[in-house]
């Protein structure tokens, strides 16, 4: 295998969900990437692709339409509950909070911006009603799923207007 040398301001490793995400911000913020995944271009999105696509999200317009009274201070005491958070989990209570009070900023804005639509009526987990960690609906479904998820994000990042500033690579294609 001949060696290859990759030149930019950063190299993202791996084409999934957090590796389109990434590059997508530094796209946003001028700089240059190279992102680099095990598949084709066709399959990248990793796991997030072939999943649910469901989003946990604070105070959401589709809460407030559908009467749901949530808020970071419950949403926060529902993830420590059901996480069984003690007061020594420092730093996965600080990441829960960080979550829960920019879920709707950080998660939920960023994806609709980028062409991301939820399906109108919020879905409560897995874990079904009323039970501990679980108070309100926040279950965000993604239209089309993972899949519709994943194709919003990659037709964003095909058609960046800096797309002449990103290098995408294929594992399996450098091997051949």
């Amino acid at each position: 295998m001949t060696e290859k040398k990759y030149q930019a301001d950063v190299i993202v490793i791996g084409g999934g969900l957090a590796g389109i995400a990434a590059t997508l911000e530094l796209l946003d913020h001028g700089k240059s990437v190279v992102l680099i995944d095990r598949a084709a271009e066709d399959r990248f999105g990793g796991l997030a692709r072939a999943s649910f696509g469901g989003v946990f999200i604070v105070g959401s317009p589709e809460q407030k339409r559908g009467g749901i009274k949530d808020n970071a201070d419950l949403a926060l005491r529902d993830w420590i509950s059901y996480g069984e958070l003690g007061e020594a989990d420092v730093w996965p209570r600080r990441w829960a909070q960080n979550y829960v009070s920019r879920s709707l900023e950080d998660v939920y804005v960023w994806l609709r911006q980028r062409g991301v639509k939820f399906f109108p009526v919020v879905h409560w987990v897995e874990r079904g009603l009323h039970q501990p960690g679980n108070s309100v609906p926040r279950f965000h479904m993604v239209w089309g799923t993972g899949q519709g998820l994943i194709l919003a994000l990659l037709d964003k990042l095909f058609n960046h207007p800096r797309r002449d500033s990103l290098q995408l690579f294929s594992v399996t294609a450098l091997r051949n």
